[in-house]
């Protein structure tokens, strides 16, 4: 692939995996672009005369354009490269970044099966497990579409933080694989708990484990608000057991460590546990 200077009026915007770009991707990579230049070209492929359309770089372009650039550095494509070899590029320079939503992702793998390529391929070609693809392609379905710039993969984030009212897909993947157990057959009934679950989601902060405790319940037939109240509860005893102990191991109590514990547990049987560890 050969490099060149192109002048920033040349360049068209090509597919584009994001939804929309938010406001602070594109400020942050203006800082960036001030700060240390070009570190990695734009790929395109050339049009025609004078126009070349940018197959990764979307957001470096929009930053350069709203810094007054005049020419960009551009790797150039072979003309005829596939379209399916055009979104793999793309895919996958954005999901190294991890610039892409669960649900971004699962529908720049669905433009790749419309284009020919099999989940086998697709996940060779990605670099990943057949059933995250697999995964990704049943989230672009299932994610309610108010929630579809929530669900992030952090996967290949790094030292990145989870940002408040995000939800980890590995904790979407456990609502989808739960919902496939689920005793109900009404559609908006599902969506419904499904989104109350994927809400939950959003303020989970125990990786995942209440959450899944929570769909064990449901799938025995509790109520998403019984299910919720008996993990609050259950969790408020483990802090009253914790809080007692500390009082007792002062004076090295064991015994009465243990009728206490005894008696916290013996007092919810409406639980359905036998002990809360």
């Amino acid at each position: 692939m050969k490099l060149k200077m192109i002048p920033t009026g040349w360049l068209v915007q090509g597919y584009n995996a994001r939804v929309k770009h938010k406001k602070n991707d594109v400020s942050t990579m203006m800082a960036s672009l001030q700060d240390r230049g070009f570190i990695n070209p734009l790929k395109v492929i050339e049009e025609s005369k004078n126009r070349y359309r940018i197959v990764a770089g979307n957001t470096r372009f929009l930053a350069a354009k709203k810094l007054g650039l005049g020419e960009l550095p551009c790797t150039l494509m072979e003309k005829n490269t596939e379209k399916w070899d055009e979104i793999l590029t793309h895919l996958h320079e954005n999901k190294v970044r991890d610039n892409l939503t669960y649900y971004e992702e699962g529908t720049g793998y669905k433009m790749l099966l419309d284009e020919g390529l099999n989940i086998n391929e697709i996940a060779v070609r990605m670099q990943m497990r057949k059933s995250k693809v697999q995964s990704a392609l049943r989230a672009v379905d299932l994610i309610p579409e108010d929630l579809r710039d929530k669900v992030v993969n952090l996967s290949n984030a790094g030292n990145k933080k989870r940002v408040k009212g995000e939800i980890p897909s590995s904790l979407a993947e456990q609502v989808f694989n739960s919902e496939r157990r689920w005793g109900i057959n009404t559609k908006e009934t599902r969506l419904a708990l499904r989104r109350k679950l994927l809400d939950y989601a959003a303020v989970d902060t125990n990786n995942g484990t209440t959450l899944a405790k929570i769909l064990k319940a449901i799938e025995s037939g509790a109520s998403f608000n019984k299910a919720v109240s008996n993990q609050e509860k259950l969790h408020a005893i483990k802090i009253e057991i914790v809080v007692f102990k500390k009082d007792v191991e002062k004076w090295g109590g064991q015994k009465e460590l243990g009728k206490a514990i005894r008696e916290l547990v013996y007092t919810t049987p409406e639980m359905g546990i036998e002990h809360p560890f």
